[in-house]
């Protein structure tokens, strides 16, 4: 994804064969089923930048293992409660800036993670 691509639009990458996905930092918004259904996905970077994740934008990522994201502030953050449906977060391990750990564990959709650690 280029430096200049401030949005990742509906759909963008649905289906793709992806294993790894390390949004740029210019990114603010992840439209609605962005990255539906790529089942081989693994990690995820998800820079400060970005202020808007939309309905099912990581619906069915079967493989997610480990989400990093680097938002200091997760209530500042709007994220439709269904971005994640279907994906096993249960097993996934959510990455957060220190000092932060106790604010994502308290969100209504980043507590739902198995894990949450402190990035380094």
């Amino acid at each position: 994804i280029p430096s200049s691509v401030t949005t990742i639009g509906k759909s963008a990458f649905a289906w793709c064969d992806l294993a790894n996905i390390n949004i740029p930092s210019g990114v603010t918004c992840i439209g609605e089923c962005a990255f539906s259904q790529c089942t081989g996905l693994t990690n995820i970077t998800i820079p400060n930048s970005v202020t808007s994740i939309g309905s099912f934008a990581f619906e069915g990522c079967d493989a997610l293992k480990d989400l990093h994201i680097r938002c200091e502030h997760p209530e500042d953050l709007e994220i439709k409660t269904n971005a994640f449906d279907d994906t096993p977060i249960e097993n996934c391990t959510l990455h957060v800036p220190a000092g932060t750990e106790d604010a994502y564990r308290a969100h209504p959709v980043f507590g739902k993670f198995k894990e949450v650690v402190t990035e380094k």
